[in-house]
């Protein structure tokens, strides 16, 4: 299916230099992989978030010019970026779509709400709605838990990149590979010997599980 994809990119001062020629590099292969029925939204933050683009055809030149202006300065405000990311995405819902977001950040929350709490609290309900997420953490120095733990209830893949540079190719193997689902309203069922109990599933955190039945429900894979 299509994407209609938010893509979010930390732009704070600790990018400057080489990660943010990277992150530019790894957004111009991305876009050789787009069609023209994919809708992408660019957003950026700092100190606060920018919307780049938005809803804008997977072949539009206005993708190209905004990558072109992207910089580095300025604070983190991690919940700025991904709320703006997430509205963008949840303002142009469509069942015939891929509805996600792609979150980049190298650093730790500095600026508008901070604490990872209340960060998660943002993203679960919207990831509860049907939304995806795909997290990526570059360098040592971005909070490993908080994104790890957002991909986690978004259903989608976490990066961790201590390279800068494995940038270039994160984007490209996002959306050929992880954007694609593999089952959707997924069901299991299991037969549950006398005296066990099915406790829980790991690998993601919105399954359901019907204690009385022994069966597992997932939205997506």
């Amino acid at each position: 299916a299509p994407l209609n994809l938010a893509v979010v990119i930390d732009t704070s001062g600790s990018m400057q230099g080489e990660p943010i020629a990277y992150v530019r590099e790894g957004l111009y292969r991305m876009l050789d992989e787009l069609v023209e029925t994919d809708r992408i939204s660019l957003v950026t933050f700092s100190d606060s978030a920018v919307v780049r683009t938005e809803f804008v055809a997977g072949t539009d030149p206005a993708l190209i010019q905004a990558i072109d202006t992207l910089n580095a300065n300025g604070s983190t405000n991690l919940y700025d970026g991904l709320r703006t990311g997430f509205e963008l995405v949840e303002a142009h819902r469509d069942p015939a779509l891929q509805n996600r977001v792609i979150f980049l950040s190298d650093g730790v929350a500095t600026a508008g709400i901070t604490g990872d709490a209340k960060i998660l609290a943002m993203g679960a309900g919207f990831s509860a709605s049907g939304l995806g997420l795909t997290t990526i953490g570059v360098g040592t120095d971005f909070d490993v838990t908080l994104m790890r733990d957002l991909s986690e209830q978004g259903s989608g893949a976490f990066y961790f990149l201590q390279d800068p540079a494995a940038v270039q190719e994160v984007f490209v193997e996002e959306v050929t590979s992880f954007l694609v689902p593999l089952a959707e309203d997924v069901q299991l069922t299991a037969d549950i010997a006398d005296n066990y109990i099915l406790r829980a599933i790991r690998g993601t955190k919105l399954a359901t599980i019907d204690q009385n039945f022994g069966a597992v429900q997932i939205p997506n894979l």
